[in-house]
């Protein structure tokens, strides 16, 4: 998330786009229809769910917690006649599970050194489906873990690329005999600080008869890396449920017209994102 701009670029998609929505407490009425309610304790937390949150950043910052870890954790916070007064957001890497015999057992919270111990009552755990856990959630980052390394060594290859030389790893072949080591250092020497760096990188090159520059490795057209960026951008899109056109990903924008990005949008909200808030409402 702090690395990959492609993986937060989705999940601020998501968390933006479930935090936008008018959120409202409903009540039957009395002709069998709902009637929206204006007071009382769900719609004091619906509007302030504590003294540093408004509802959007609430929102906004569990959906985040909730791709990232897998995990979203909300304490509840209790007046002394026992009622909820309000709902904190718990940082899901400092939350250990203690699991009972179905569930959680109880919630420890490690922050600052100190431990507190949180019974389930007084927590509400959100968690994405994890067949092979019986607590805790699979985190969309675990199942995208090999793409998004393989993105970001793509990313540290092209840097090192136009850091290292204007070709990478290649072999300057001398057909005379050098007399000493000392003579060799003073011809790499001079071949990098001719043609190695960014601002060098088209420089012509002119080599002495006696000379020959063979490359070694292949060049980022010769690996094919664009292709190799539009898959990863891809993967990493389907898996949050994000369309790629909508992120600015550049796999999305090959194909971008005005109704691509309208199906996109419309594809987005019915199959990503009104699963994702009726799992918060829930």
């Amino acid at each position: 998330y702090n690395k990959n701009e492609i993986v937060h670029a989705c999940i601020r998609e998501l968390a933006v786009s479930a935090a936008t929505p008018r959120y409202f407490v409903a009540a039957p009425s009395t002709d069998g229809g709902t009637v929206e309610v204006d007071s009382g304790l769900l719609y004091d937390l619906t509007s302030n769910p504590n003294p540093y949150n408004d509802w959007y950043s609430f929102i906004e910052r569990l959906v985040t917690f909730l791709m990232v870890a897998g995990n979203a954790y909300v304490l509840k916070e209790r007046a002394k006649t026992g009622q909820v007064s309000a709902i904190y957001l718990l940082r899901p890497d400092r939350v250990v599970i203690v699991p009972g015999d179905y569930g959680a057992a109880s919630f420890i919270y490690d922050v600052g050194g100190r431990k507190y111990t949180i019974e389930p009552k007084d927590m509400c755990h959100l968690a994405l489906p994890n067949p092979a856990g019986d607590v805790y959630g699979l985190s969309p980052l675990e199942v995208l873990a090999r793409n998004v390394n393989l993105d970001l060594n793509m990313t540290d290859f092209a840097k090192v690329y136009f850091q290292n030389a204007g070709v990478p790893s290649g072999l300057l072949k001398i057909k005379k005999r050098l007399s000493s080591q000392d003579e060799a250092t003073t011809i790499r020497a001079r071949w990098r600080s001719q043609f190695g760096g960014v601002n060098n990188f088209h420089r012509i090159a002119i080599l002495d008869d006696d000379a020959e520059y063979q490359p070694m490795s292949n060049t980022p057209k010769d690996m094919a890396l664009n292709d190799l960026h539009n898959l990863t951008e891809s993967r990493i899109c389907a898996v949050f449920g994000v369309p790629p056109i909508l992120v600015g990903a550049n796999v999305g924008l090959q194909r971008s017209t005005f109704s691509n990005y309208r199906e996109a949008r419309l594809a987005f909200h019915s199959e990503t994102l009104e699963p994702l808030v009726t799992r918060v409402l829930r």
